[in-house]
């Protein structure tokens, strides 16, 4: 509402629970959410909302997540259309909440250039 921030493009950051969220709402909004990472989240959480969304979308995985995470993310991967840019990282030696203290690095680096492509550089809605 804001005229000054009014033009400028939306991202979200989620991890856990608020993975769904964060589709959810990129799906009900896409001409306000522009892109999205989901850092070790649960995106099946959104179920039916994915197939709308259109946010360009980066999912993060740790190869130390169990494999219901992985699988779960996997199977998100396959209900989004394809063409809309979606991605999942599997950030080796991770754990589902990257607390390891260079991987905390490794995944703000990574977010910030999917912003950066999908934000910054343009990705437009569909």
């Amino acid at each position: 509402r804001q005229p000054t921030l009014s033009a400028l493009n939306i991202g979200c950051f989620s991890s856990d629970t608020g993975a769904a969220a964060a589709l959810r709402d990129g799906a009900e909004r896409p001409s306000v959410i522009r892109a999205i990472v989901s850092s070790g989240g649960r995106p099946d959480l959104a179920g039916s909302w994915l197939w709308r969304l259109r946010a360009p979308t980066l999912f993060l995985a740790g190869t130390r997540d169990s494999t219901i995470v992985l699988s779960f993310t996997g199977s998100i991967m396959r209900v989004l259309a394809p063409d809309v840019p979606h991605w999942l990282e599997l950030l080796e030696g991770a754990s589902r909440e990257f607390t390891e203290n260079p991987l905390r690095e490794t995944v703000t680096g990574k977010a910030r250039d999917w912003f950066c492509k999908h934000l910054v550089a343009g990705g437009q809605p569909r």
